[in-house]
């Protein structure tokens, strides 16, 4: 018996409360869509919804972690049919639009060091239909937060400038410039068709706007070429790229990659209206930790949302290496 589309589950918090019903529409990895139906007790847990919803609206990112963990107390996990345990769930969000969604928390997955555990999981629940996967590896301190026209991912990283400079290069003078650096631009991740490292088309112009922008920053590039491959995209969209940065460097960056973004768009409104950006920013905090935030969204609210994030990290903060 497989948990599939169309699938009715049952919401409950841990004082066993029947919130609501989630019909479910789809999944993308870990990640549950569906349409929510309020139970009795949903009106205890609501106005939380509502705040959460107010504050993704407006990208206020510090009030929405402060939400999430209230959220989070709450213990609301999926309950089916036939099933004894329930579900365990993580990053519920409920909007007013009536969809909801939720994260499979690690605790629904199988071990990655159990002999016996798939790649991926399938979850039990219902009485027909094709299963519904899930990744069994679930990042630590990972939030998303989507609205309409914004996506906000944070996660935990890594990265670290001594890292990035050791797998970047075996020249002892390039590793010394990056992991003394404020700011390194990075390769994005693997890209269809190429080999190697790939970075954003905007690499060249924007190294040398942020370093002309930012004269006291020691900017560098995580490559031994010269000329090192670039992704080129077209519109009024901006993939900055990625960048790893100290903290305190983090709100100059954010700053000067704004003001990169404004003078693309010079004063046509329309263009301004239309833009939009993907960045992704890994930040390193003075206690060697660091954490990432990724931002795909209009161009308007990128500098606001990215400087509200950078000013109020995500609790937990990041990993050690």
């Amino acid at each position: 018996m497989q948990l599939r589309a169309e699938q009715i589950v049952d919401l409950v918090d841990a004082e066993q409360r029947h919130i609501g019903q989630m019909r479910i529409e789809r999944q993308e990895d870990d990640l549950i869509f569906g349409t929510f139906i309020p139970g009795p007790a949903f009106h205890t847990v609501e106005p939380l919804f509502r705040e959460f919803e107010e504050a993704a609206d407006v990208q206020a990112l510090h009030v929405i972690d402060e939400l999430d963990t209230a959220i989070a107390a709450l213990g609301l996990r999926l309950r089916c049919l036939n099933i004894l345990e329930p579900i365990e769930i993580r990053d519920v969000q409920i909007w007013s639009n009536g969809s909801i969604t939720c994260r499979l928390s690690s605790q629904s997955a199988p071990s990655r060091h159990s002999p016996e555990a798939p790649d991926r999981l399938t979850l039990h629940c219902g009485e027909h239909g094709e299963p519904l996967h899930t990744s069994s590896t679930v990042r630590p301190h990972s939030r998303t937060v989507m609205t309409d026209d914004t996506k906000v991912h944070i996660e935990s990283s890594n990265l670290t400038f001594e890292a990035v400079a050791a797998q970047t290069s075996s020249n002892v003078a390039l590793r010394r410039k990056l992991a003394e650096a404020d700011v390194v631009l990075l390769p994005l991740g693997p890209v269809r068709g190429s080999e190697g490292e790939v970075f954003t088309g905007s690499l060249p112009h924007l190294y040398e706007f942020i370093r002309t922008e930012g004269p006291t920053l020691r900017v560098e590039v995580a490559s031994e070429s010269d000329e090192p491959a670039e992704l080129i995209l077209h519109g009024e969209f901006f993939d900055l790229g990625r960048f790893l940065v100290v903290k305190t460097a983090a709100p100059l960056l954010i700053g000067i990659l704004a003001n990169y973004v404004w003078s693309k768009l010079g004063s046509n409104t329309r263009k301004r209206r239309a833009a939009r950006v993907r960045c992704e920013i890994i930040t390193q905090l003075s206690d060697g930790s660091s954490w990432m935030a990724r931002y795909d969204g209009p161009a308007d609210t990128f500098e606001k949302t990215v400087r509200d994030l950078s000013a109020h990290p995500p609790s937990g903060g990041g990993q050690h290496t």
